[in-house]
């Protein structure tokens, strides 16, 4: 791919003889452009691993569904078995660099069906999660506002986070959120990667003015604090261990200092904190590159989300107190938290800051965070769909790219799904639903491994003219064999601890099913369509998409 101007890469294209019927059909260059640099990929990464917003609510999230497990291993663990991810996903992402990523991967090594499959299921996950952080932005807004106006004491202040928690302001508020969002995607890509650079950058200088605070902090300053404020909610002066003591009561009976079966149990979890660090494989067909770029990129973001989420949360515990963390989140739980306040990590750095006013600044320079979440959540799905519609799958207009090199259409479709998905979120049980979205995605991730295990075995062709970095070997096994390996083990995990959860009920177990029933469907329509026109996709999987 060269960086021409896309229509004219468009009109460009290449002629596969059908050997079958003898007849010729073109396949249209995609039309996209490889202008993303290592930085960019990088900074998309970022911001769909989102480690801010994990360190945000990552404590408390996890107080509360694995309150027995050691968080410091248990982070190191994930993003250590991770690596074997990262090193599949940089790897295919130098052998196929193509949009789509892991429908090409998957669809080109085992079956164009399995490919399908697999990239539909990790499009939902991004749709749903999208339509969730375009409300839950604005909701991380009024919880911030709300705790400014506590630890202010300003009314006005409380008043505004009030009011922007409502359900109404969320659906008015988020709406516009997916808008403002999908403008910018329209504007142009030089402007989307300007856009996502700035609130990166924005985003870290408040992560690391946040991690200060916990790491100069002390644990005797926090309790005198929250004591000071929280007397007139509890009722007593010693609000802090009134919190333990009230959950004990109420039930709570996690350990003090966590057990190691516990730990093994959350290990979902951990690959949690990490999910999106290898979002990048989708742009692979932007990525200038490819080989040097996607490695950096992909494995640098796991390397500093471990970094932030090792150094962060041991301070955050350290200043806090794993048994008040823990009783908070199992009072929330039950929905007895006496504290008034939504209690994100923001809320424990105001009782710690020696500025206020420099907390405020940085907790409102955390937002950064979910709504570039939100962009990136937006713009990947785009180009899955585009990857479908250039294989024939969904019509050719999806593929409408503007002088600019945006994909039109394929925007506006997505911007519409998640608008859509936002509402059922605001107004139904559908999150109920969508517990069957870990076992799904689970299912793409497991297909992935396996691809990457008989790839150089299985395309052999396409792995003899892979890269150098592709072919490297384990004393005298591929690497990326080994990986696959271990990927697949993990995601098997993965998909069994999801569906032993509790609320992994009829309702999640119809939700996969439809939706890998509707996948079926969708490819065995497209396949029998195309066949009545004359094309045959068959022959057309065998090749790597146009570039």
């Amino acid at each position: 791919m060269t960086n021409s101007d896309p229509e004219s890469a468009k009109r460009q294209g290449e002629h596969i003889a059908d050997e079958m019927s003898g007849q010729v059909f073109v396949r249209r260059a995609s039309g996209l452009v490889r202008d993303f640099s290592t930085f960019d990929l990088f900074v998309v990464n970022m911001a769909d691993c989102c480690v801010g917003f994990s360190f945000l609510t990552g404590a408390l999230w996890a107080a509360s569904l694995y309150p027995d497990a050691y968080l410091t291993p248990l982070i190191l663990a994930g993003a250590l078995m991770l690596v074997f991810v990262g090193i599949v996903y940089s790897l295919f992402a130098a052998a196929m660099p193509r949009s789509g990523g892991d429908y090409v991967w998957v669809g080109r090594t085992l079956n164009p069906l399995l490919g399908f499959i697999a990239n539909w299921a990790q499009t939902w996950g991004m749709i749903l999660a999208g339509g969730l952080f375009a409300w839950l932005f604005i909701d991380t807004v009024a919880s911030i506002l709300l705790t400014a106006g506590l630890q202010f004491d300003n009314p006005t202040l409380q008043s505004i986070g009030e009011s922007l928690g409502g359900s109404g302001a969320l659906f008015g508020l988020g709406t516009l959120v997916i808008v403002l969002v999908t403008g910018a995607q329209l504007v142009s890509k030089k402007f989307l990667r300007t856009l996502l650079a700035a609130l990166f950058w924005i985003a870290m200088i408040s992560l690391v003015i946040h991690l200060y605070f916990f790491i100069t902090a002390s644990h005797e300053t926090f309790v005198a604090n929250f004591n000071t404020l929280m007397a007139q909610y509890t009722g007593s002066e010693d609000s802090y261990n009134f919190i333990i003591n009230l959950a004990r009561e109420q039930g709570n009976t996690s350990t003090p200092l966590g057990t190691w079966a516990g730990t093994l149990i959350a290990l979902p979890l951990a690959f949690q904190f990490y999910i999106g660090f290898t979002s990048t494989a989708y742009v692979a067909g932007e990525a200038k590159e490819p080989m040097r770029s996607q490695p950096i990129a992909i494995l640098g973001t796991l390397a500093v989300s471990l970094l932030v989420l090792l150094v962060g949360m041991s301070a955050m515990y350290r200043v806090a107190g794993r048994d008040f963390i823990n009783g908070l989140a199992y009072l929330d739980g039950l929905g007895e938290n006496p504290v008034p306040v939504g209690v994100y990590s923001t809320f424990f750095s105001g009782l710690v800051s020696e500025s206020p006013v420099l907390e405020l600044i940085s907790a409102i320079g955390m937002l950064a965070w979910p709504l570039m979440l939100v962009i990136v959540l937006m713009m990947l799905p785009v180009r899955n769909l585009f990857a479908w519609s250039v294989d024939s799958l969904l019509p050719e207009a999806i593929t409408k790219v503007d002088r600019r090199g945006t994909p039109v259409i394929a925007t506006l479709v997505i911007a519409f799904a998640t608008w859509i998905i936002m509402i059922l979120y605001l107004f139904t049980t559908i999150f109920e639903l969508s517990l069957g979205l870990t076992a799904v995605t689970s299912v793409g991730f497991i297909l992935v491994g396996i691809s990457a295990a008989i790839f150089p075995y299985q395309r052999q062709d396409l792995y003899d003219r892979s890269p150098g970095i592709v072919r490297t070997l384990l004393g005298k096994t591929p690497l990326l064999v080994v990986s696959g390996v271990l990927m697949s083990m993990i995601y098997a995990f993965v998909f069994y601890s999801a569906v032993i959860t509790e609320g992994f009920g009829l309702p999640a177990w119809i939700f996969t099913i439809l939706l890998f029933a509707v996948a079926i469907g969708i490819y065995y329509g497209a396949h029998t369509l195309r066949r009545r026109q004359g094309v045959n996709m068959d022959l057309m999987w065998k090749e790597l998409p146009p570039d």
